[in-house]
């Protein structure tokens, strides 16, 4: 996985982007030892709109980035874009990402993205990716009663950092279930905001901050 984000960051791509969706899929077994670790990477410019995917013997991935906007959302917003969160909806509280994980993961991708490294940082899709990886058989399909979080807790957020900054990690054997992951964000996710989880169905999520807003939707597929 990591291996395709550093191929994307090397991509001939503009570094001010910000990533609109993202799909990943893990090792094809016709893949196996095709790419000796090397990625094909292929990238198509329509106007502003960059189309990214690359594959090797782990797996592939496929982004569609475009020029970030401050003073917009990452698609057009509208009512389904906030939620409301009551007392009695079952929320699963999942992570927030400091600074000091989104500067470690950056710099193990070799992310320079001006929008990760200001005093507002945004999360790096790719980070959110992997971070859904890294929970969904402990977490986010597991036992929600007890992964239910108190205020003030994140979970793992130094997992990330640590595992990761080698940049050779292994992916682990206990989530090859997972065929792909499809992510496709709507407000950009900045660091040090809660983030919930509210289930759109048996592997569909949605992540959305405390007051509601709507941040990213998540589409697990996974092997019968």
């Amino acid at each position: 996985m990591y291996i395709l984000f550093r191929a994307m960051t090397a991509a001939d791509i503009p570094k001010d982007v910000v990533i609109v969706s993202l799909v990943w899929r893990p090792h094809n077994p016709s893949y196996a030892e095709v790419y000796d670790k090397s990625p094909e990477t292929k990238v198509r410019c329509h106007g502003n709109r960059y189309r990214f995917s690359a594959v090797d013997d782990e797996g592939s991935l496929e982004a569609v980035l475009v020029p970030y906007d401050s003073s917009r959302t990452i698609l057009p917003t509208s009512t389904t874009d906030v939620t409301s969160v009551g007392d009695t909806e079952q929320l699963i509280r999942w992570r927030s990402f400091s600074p000091t994980v989104i500067q470690a993961f950056t710099e193990a991708v070799g992310d320079v993205n001006p929008i990760h490294r200001d005093d507002c940082c945004i999360v790096p899709g790719c980070l959110l990716l992997a971070a859904f990886y890294e929970d969904w058989t402990s977490v986010i399909c597991g036992d929600k009663e007890e992964e239910l979080l108190q205020e003030g807790d994140t979970l793992g957020t130094d997992i990330v950092g640590s595992e990761r900054v080698c940049g050779d990690t292994k992916i682990p054997t206990t989530k090859d279930t997972i065929k792909e992951i499809r992510i496709r964000f709507r407000n950009p996710v900045h660091a040090d905001t809660p983030l919930f989880l509210r289930s759109e169905g048996p592997t569909d999520y949605t992540v959305i901050t405390a007051d509601g807003l709507r941040l990213f939707d998540v589409v697990i597929t996974v092997s019968t």
